[in-house]
């Protein structure tokens, strides 16, 4: 298959990754990781392009697991360009999404990867403010809707649910299986706060 033009899309492949977290025995895990789709890019041109790439990645991906790949989940990282839904009003903007959402889902069906886990990028807000990350949140929520078989995860922590930003694999066996990229992050800076302070002593 030929490779379209890709402006943006960025398709990442990550080999055996090791996930671990603290007091917990780590677990190998291959996945994929897709970012900068752009499907909702203002600029009309170049949309069906971007959603051309996607198309591409996921076949491709396809392709690999026929080949007897064993990737677990996608991991979308951002930039669908979701702030260019505006507010204009809560009813059309949440009609708005819906229609979005139809449309990355007639893209993401042809998966064979059923699981995916999304997180936003700064396109995604609105004005590139993090105080408007509930648009993200509400078309993550479309998207569950038009995609039942699939398992779509929003995997951006909501301010005041401690179960939310986590998500653990279908076929998990145990809690090292499970996956919450605020603490992987807390732990990361802890880490460095560490160092730090060994290196003072």
């Amino acid at each position: 298959m030929e490779i379209p033009q890709i402006n943006r899309l960025l398709l990442v492949i990550l080999g055996t990754v090791a996930c671990s977290s603290c007091g917990v025995a780590s677990a190998e895990v291959n996945f994929f990781q897709i970012t900068d789709a752009h499907i909702f890019e203002p600029k009309k041109d170049d949309v069906e392009g971007n959603k051309e790439a996607l198309r591409w990645c996921i076949n491709q991906i396809n392709a690999r697991l026929d080949a007897k790949a064993d990737y677990k989940f996608i991991v979308f990282t951002g930039d669908l360009d979701l702030e260019a839904f505006r507010r204009t009003g809560d009813q059309e903007e949440q009609k708005d999404l819906v229609e979005a959402a139809k449309q990355l889902a007639g893209i993401v069906k042809d998966s064979k990867v059923k699981q995916w886990l999304f997180l936003p990028g700064n396109n995604d807000l609105v004005g590139e403010d993090p105080a408007k990350i509930g648009t993200f949140h509400h078309f993550i929520k479309a998207l569950q809707e038009q995609l039942p078989g699939m398992q779509i995860v929003d995997f951006c922590p909501l301010d005041g649910d401690d179960s939310s930003g986590s998500w653990r694999r279908a076929d998990a066996v145990s809690s090292a299986s499970t996956m919450r990229p605020s603490r992987v992050t807390n732990q990361r800076k802890t880490l460095k706060r560490s160092r730090l302070a060994r290196r003072k002593m």
